[in-house]
């Protein structure tokens, strides 16, 4: 499963660098986006690159990853996750500015206990989901990013009854639909302009 999905992903990889290859963008923008989230979670490396289609379409590739564990022993803390993702945002004013609605495809390996209690579950899943966000400029070269998403899919889990102990509780395939990008990140834009975004409108009342 995860080997099916990094086939794919490779070739929406290649895909967006052919697009961000400076003969082929002309006043589009290269984004690179790093979520604080997911830094919080046990220090979850991440990153995500971001290419526009057009004033309104902006697709992307995205992986996140942690080796750490906290602690020794049944009191040991695990989040532990490799994720691969793609992803496609429709901006309804332009692109990389403003509200935002997506829809994104991922392939999760993990393994996760004594947070909540002592039982542990590692596994790896594959789903399709969709979100929405906001992407606000606050620099010719940065933006604030907000999204929350979820997906859906199917995941093949192992369920142990402690993180060391290696007693095993379950095993088995079954659908999950959880929260996926919740974000509050920020975004650098590495290539492309911005000169051609056009101007918001405003209120204005004109006097007689």
């Amino acid at each position: 499963m995860g080997r099916w999905f990094l086939r794919r992903i490779s070739f929406v990889l290649s895909w967006l660098l052919l697009l961000g290859s400076p003969g082929v963008v002309r006043g589009q923008n290269v984004v690179v986006t790093t979520n604080g989230i997911d830094w919080l979670d046990f220090g979850t490396v991440n990153a995500e690159l971001s290419v526009a289609v057009s004033k309104n379409l902006a697709v992307s590739v995205g992986g996140k990853y942690n080796p750490w564990h906290f602690g020794s022993g049944e009191s040991r803390l695990i989040d532990k996750s490799r994720m691969l993702y793609a992803a496609a945002r429709w901006y309804t004013w332009f692109v990389f500015d403003g509200f935002y609605w997506q829809g994104h495809a991922g392939w999760l390996e993990y393994a996760s206990g004594g947070i909540f209690g002592k039982e542990t579950e590692e596994g790896d899943a594959l789903g399709l989901g969709g979100g929405f966000g906001w992407s606000r400029m606050i620099s010719s070269r940065v933006n604030l990013e907000l999204g929350f998403g979820f997906w859906a899919g199917r995941k093949k889990y192992t369920e142990y009854k402690c993180p060391t102990c290696g007693r095993q509780v379950e095993h088995g395939t079954k659908f999950f639909i959880q929260p996926m990008n919740i974000v509050v990140g920020v975004s650098w834009v590495i290539g492309g302009s911005r000169k051609n975004r056009p101007a918001r409108r405003r209120n204005v009342q004109y006097n007689d």
